[in-house]
């Protein structure tokens, strides 16, 4: 995903979302993918928080163990 535009990266975790099949694992590594890949963008903290958000929420991770995971992770 080199595309700097923001709805890319949120298309990108629908897609991604849809591959999971709702396999929380598969979820948790798609997060902490996308999540290095929004990490990269030089984009204003405040584009930044919104496309995080929606791509949380699109990904829907459930399980409290890799919500704890993605969080250090996020953290780090």
């Amino acid at each position: 995903m080199a595309n700097d535009n923001r709805m890319g990266l949120v298309l990108y975790a629908m897609k991604k979302a849809r591959l999971s099949g709702g396999d929380e694992g598969m979820k948790f590594r798609y997060l902490r993918e996308i999540s290095t890949l929004w990490a990269e963008r030089k984009w204003s903290p405040e584009d930044k928080v919104l496309v995080l958000a929606a791509v949380e929420y699109l990904i829907g991770l459930r399980d409290e163990d890799y919500v704890k995971r993605y969080l250090e992770h996020m953290a780090s």
